[in-house]
């Protein structure tokens, strides 16, 4: 059993199992090992804490740093603020849209300035598709954000880390968890 030190959080260290999906009906699937950890975050104003775990199915080490909760918010907050500039964007370039799309309908215009606005119209639907997708995607990295970050100058993509809501859903330390984008027997929601 897994015992978490007084004032410290439990974190989930996942090492994915498999290289290649493995398809169950429509949707791919990867199979993670679990093991749990805890990590007690530094005071706020104090730089954050280097941790070195090491993975118990590869035994390879995978460094972290840990975040005091202020830079943790002030983190969220900037993440946040770029899904909040994108939005602004999916405005402007729905505004842009729209005259565009006014000026390639308007029969008193040239040929070259409607074609030109028609061309102009097809280009700002993929940057309204662009930015609503980047501030879809910053929202939700703001929201799942735990201020446990990567270290150590490479990445490792067999391993992930996942706040304590997974490991308190169905994982236990050292037991395997089926990942994949639908819900049902020993399943999360997540986008791996």
């Amino acid at each position: 059993m897994h015992r978490t030190p007084e004032g410290a959080e439990t974190f989930t260290f996942m090492h994915r199992r498999n290289f290649f999906a493995r398809q169950r009906g429509l949707m791919n699937v990867w199979e993670y090992g679990l093991s749990l950890w805890s990590a007690t975050r530094p005071a706020n104003g104090e730089p954050p804490r280097e941790v070195v775990l090491e993975c118990a199915d590869c035994h390879e080490h995978v460094a972290y740093r840990i975040q005091s909760q202020a830079d943790t918010r002030r983190a969220k907050r900037r993440i946040k603020g770029g899904a909040l500039a994108a939005a602004v964007l999916i405005v402007v370039f729905l505004g842009l849209a729209v005259v565009l799309g006014i000026i390639s309908g308007d029969s008193a215009r040239t040929d070259t300035a409607r074609d030109a606005a028609g061309m102009g119209l097809a280009a700002s639907v993929f940057l309204i598709a662009g930015a609503l997708g980047t501030a879809i995607g910053l929202a939700s990295y703001a929201e799942g954000y735990t201020g446990v970050v990567r270290g150590g100058g490479h990445e490792l993509p067999r391993h992930g880390q996942a706040l304590r809501r997974l490991a308190s859903a169905q994982a236990r330390a050292g037991g395997v968890i089926t990942m994949s984008g639908q819900e049902g027997d020993r399943s999360e929601r997540w986008g791996f």
